[in-house]
């Protein structure tokens, strides 16, 4: 199986941001979860996932994305998520809008 996905950070002094393009999924998960968890431990007030280049997300990023509002939520960090179509639309169906600052 060739697995399409890319993970790209931009730090700046207030803000961290993670550019994430291709399907998330359990062959990603770890990697997700890791590049996501450093970017809410980046120490930067506000934090955003970039998400509008993925392709494919299931309950795997679903998990990743809980994790990370908990934590941004335990360390007073704003967490944006700015979703592509079918993230949000996941993210609907679950019912878990409400449980992240999508924009």
């Amino acid at each position: 199986m060739d697995v399409q996905v890319t993970f790209s950070r931009v730090y700046a002094r207030d803000a961290a941001r993670l550019h994430v393009s291709g399907e998330i999924n359990l062959a990603v998960a770890g990697t997700f979860a890791s590049a996501v968890k450093a970017l809410v431990d980046a120490g930067t007030p506000t934090v955003s996932i970039d998400l509008r280049g993925v392709t494919f997300f299931n309950s795997t990023g679903i998990g990743v994305l809980c994790d990370a509002a908990e934590s941004a939520r335990r360390r007073q960090v704003a967490l944006i998520v700015e979703p592509s179509d079918h993230v949000r639309r996941t993210l609907e169906i679950t019912g878990l809008t409400e449980n992240f600052d999508l924009r």
